[in-house]
């Protein structure tokens, strides 16, 4: 069976970027995000990481948990399954683990789940010689928001809007996307 595929065009600030933001503004951007739409809220953080202090701090975080000389890291095979397979996927995982899951991607993603809340990202499949291989891509949570109602044939749930307007349900655990948040919704 092959396993999805996503090719969208990406949203990121549809707008001009906010340059001034009053106390209103950012309550204002603060209660949509809290309603679970993310586009102005993710504007404001932007405009917060064009602070020195908050970006170096938000930086030395997310290096120390995604470079790869950062902090001792291993991959593990898992409990259970079939003990016969366990020593060759756990072989291919440690070789492929850099590049299913690259730092230029993984930094970006674990950035907005600190800022943000959710982080999100998508998985790209490719063949390679017979064997489907997922690549993490990062999406900027620009276009995010948790819908409590039905939107047309979208259920309620994660749905990210595309620069072309166009809604995808985000169904994290079905081999598409990631959606990484760590301090829950």
């Amino acid at each position: 069976m092959r396993p999805p595929h996503t090719s969208f065009k990406i949203a990121t600030q549809w707008d001009i970027p906010q340059s001034e933001w009053t106390v209103a503004n950012i309550r204002s951007a603060l209660q949509e995000h809290e309603s679970g739409r993310l586009r102005r809220s993710s504007q404001l953080i932007d405009a917060m990481g064009r602070d020195a202090r908050i970006s170096g701090d938000l930086e030395t975080r997310v290096r120390s948990l995604t470079c790869r000389g950062a902090l001792p890291f291993e991959v593990q095979a898992p409990e259970g399954g079939d003990g016969r397979k366990r020593a060759s996927a756990l072989q291919r995982q440690r070789e492929l683990w850099w590049y299913v899951c690259p730092e230029s991607e993984i930094a970006p993603l674990l950035r907005s789940s600190i800022m943000a809340g959710p982080g999100l990202g998508y998985l790209d499949w490719q063949v390679d010689g017979g064997e489907w291989i997922p690549q993490v891509r990062w999406l900027p949570t620009h276009g995010l928001s948790y819908e409590r109602y039905p939107i047309g044939k979208l259920r309620p749930g994660w749905v990210y809007q595309t620069a072309d307007g166009e809604q995808l349900q985000v169904t994290p655990g079905d081999g598409s996307w990631i959606l990484h948040q760590p301090n829950g919704w």
